[in-house]
């Protein structure tokens, strides 16, 4: 995912949180995964499904 991706979804889940706070609490969980995931090896790096290497 990308940065741009990222801090998009992240807004929407932000402003979520008040109507959805189940569904924000979600994406936000899993956009939080997704850095982590990430930040393990640059982007030229990663495979698309997650697994670096």
């Amino acid at each position: 995912m990308g940065e741009t991706d990222h801090q998009r979804l992240n807004k929407l889940a932000f402003a979520a949180a008040g109507r959805l706070p189940d569904v924000s609490d979600g994406l936000l969980l899993e956009l939080e995964r997704a850095r982590v995931s990430f930040g393990r090896c640059g982007a030229s790096e990663c495979r698309p499904n997650g697994i670096d290497g």
